[in-house]
């Protein structure tokens, strides 16, 4: 069993003989601290007198001075860089860097060092090789002999580095300066533009990352010969930007013949169209991305129907036709189409229709969504199937899922057309002819403006 420990109290002699040992050890403390902090002091007095001497000595050349109590010495020591690895990693860079060529030696601090071989410009590696590698070379460039991925990050480098720069020795002033990092400093899909001289040996005009999906994107344009950007520099630029933006090409559907640059009503296709303006993106890809929007009201019973049309506006007890749409033109409104998806057919990739005015109505096909990073819309194109002013009908291929009822076909009739607006009606089926019941409810089923026994197909 425990049992409670007992202990000898002291004496008053030694109690206050102990009490006047704490006391004097607080105070020396004190005095022990008053006298460091009269230290600090006097070492920053003299290193601030140090420096006025030295300065004044540098000055006036003066390398001694003589007292009662002592000789100042003035001297200079050279001393050499030693040779880290990194300096001998960064010297051997510069040694062959020029103006236009150079390389990227590979990590080297956990193998041993090994100079590169003399000679680093080969000809371009295959297709399948994107970065070209040695033994100690991760990558090196010529951007007077190549265009190719290691060029391109190159220039990516050199841009980056330099941005950098003008941000630390503030040479562009403080406003400036205070942008210009303030973009550096920007992480979060960051979209570069690189404009490149007119001799670059690129075989194109414009290049650019398609869909942003990381922290920075790039485009990169030729220069004209001439100073400045030509007409058509911008409309590439602008072409390559929108790349940035997950845009592919514009095509068109002419006589069952695709051709990717096809649309003259978008930069991603022809834009020639645009002249010395700058030509717009078309209806579904203002769509995707969310520059433009569907009509959100018209006046009239549309059977509900407004800019989202589906194959449940077309199979009410109205019938089939929706007429009297107004579409304004895209100078008046964001909100300037109609988007008609009849559904998922088997077989066949999902087909939504947009029907757009400006001057004319266009009518494209786009297989996506409206989201611009949607892993679905990744490599989707808009297709100009047609355009026409009033007068102008249009129908679709005709293409059904037997098993849901979905699909069928579209036709677009252009009511009338002036500098603001469209009126149109649109028509969607899944019957080709009227037959049987169809003949005998008043509806003109298969959208050829001929109802029941008005109708051949009931005769």
């Amino acid at each position: 069993m425990a049992s409670s420990s007992s202990y000898e109290a002291p004496s008053p002699a030694a109690l206050d003989e102990f009490k006047s040992r704490v006391k004097i050890w607080l105070e020396t403390d004190n005095t022990i601290k008053q006298l460091q902090l009269l230290v600090r002091e006097r070492k920053n007095c003299k290193k601030d007198l140090s420096e006025q001497i030295m300065a004044f000595m540098v000055r006036y050349n003066i390398d001694d001075i003589t007292t009662k109590d002592g000789r100042l010495f003035h001297k200079t020591a050279y001393v050499k860089r030693p040779l880290s690895q990194s300096v001998i990693r960064q010297r051997v860079e510069d040694a062959l860097t020029s103006e236009c060529r150079g390389v990227v030696l590979r990590n080297l601090t956990t193998r041993p060092f090994r100079p590169p071989p003399p000679t680093p410009w080969a000809p371009p590696p295959p297709p399948s090789t994107i970065i070209r590698r040695n033994t100690t070379i991760d990558d090196w460039w010529d951007y007077s002999r190549f265009c190719q991925v290691s060029e391109q990050q190159a220039w990516e480098r050199a841009c980056e580095a330099y941005a950098v720069q003008l941000v630390s020795d503030g040479t562009l002033g403080s406003a400036e300066t205070a942008k210009l990092d303030t973009i550096l400093r920007w992480r979060a899909r960051r979209r570069n533009i690189y404009i490149l001289p007119s001799g670059a040996v690129c075989g194109w005009a414009g290049f650019a990352d398609v869909t942003c999906t990381t922290p920075t994107c790039s485009a990169y344009v030729k220069s004209s010969t001439k100073p400045g950007l030509s007409d058509v520099a911008i409309q590439v630029l602008f072409h390559e930007s929108m790349h940035n933006y997950g845009l592919q090409h514009a095509g068109r559907l002419d006589r069952n013949r695709f051709d990717e640059y096809g649309d003259p009503t978008d930069v991603m296709g022809v834009f020639s169209g645009g002249k010395d303006g700058l030509l717009c993106p078309n209806a579904p890809n203002m769509y995707r991305i969310g520059w433009a929007k569907p009509i959100t009201a018209n006046a009239g019973d549309l059977n509900g129907a407004w800019g989202n049309l589906t194959f449940a506006n077309f199979t009410s007890s109205r019938g089939p036709w929706l007429e009297g749409l107004v579409i304004p033109a895209s100078s008046q409104s964001d909100a300037n189409m109609v988007v008609v998806d009849l559904g998922q057919l088997k077989g066949a990739p999902r087909t939504p229709y947009t029907i757009y005015y400006s001057m004319k109505v266009f009518i494209h096909a786009y297989n996506g969504t409206q989201n611009e990073r949607a892993r679905e819309n990744f490599g989707t194109k808009a297709t100009l199937l047609a355009s026409g002013g009033k007068g102008f009908t249009w129908k679709s291929s005709y293409s059904l899922d037997t098993s849901s009822r979905l699909g069928g076909f579209l036709i677009v009739r252009v009511v009338s057309a002036d500098q603001t607006r469209a009126l149109i009606d649109v028509c969607g089926s899944t019957v080709q002819k009227e037959l049987g019941e169809a003949c005998t409810d008043g509806m003109d089923n298969d959208c050829d403006g001929l109802p029941d026994s008005d109708d051949p197909d009931c005769q």
